[in-house]
């Protein structure tokens, strides 16, 4: 039969395996759940609609101040031939 003595030796030793053991399963545990994030293509297409959306606003932007510019010029001109013929 064998002695069911564990000394303080024993002790540490099974101590140190279990906390090798919990390091490994959280170190496991954390991979796992990192690869899972990296392959999850859940909010991609709404990142890819955001982007598209974020372009189309930068490009009315930059477009909007050629286009105000010409507006202002028409305006302009239009209001001069209506100050020729009104007065």
């Amino acid at each position: 039969m064998p002695k069911k003595h564990i000394g303080r030796l024993n002790q540490t030793h099974i101590a140190a395996d279990n906390s090798s053991v919990r390091s490994k399963t959280v170190k496991r545990r954390f991979l796992s759940a990192l690869k899972d994030f990296i392959q999850d293509e859940r909010g991609q297409d709404l990142i890819e609609y955001a982007l598209i959306i974020g372009l189309i606003a930068l490009g009315a932007v930059a477009s909007m101040q050629s286009l105000a510019t010409g507006f202002s010029t028409s305006l302009s001109k239009v209001g001069s031939k209506m100050a020729t013929y009104t007065s």
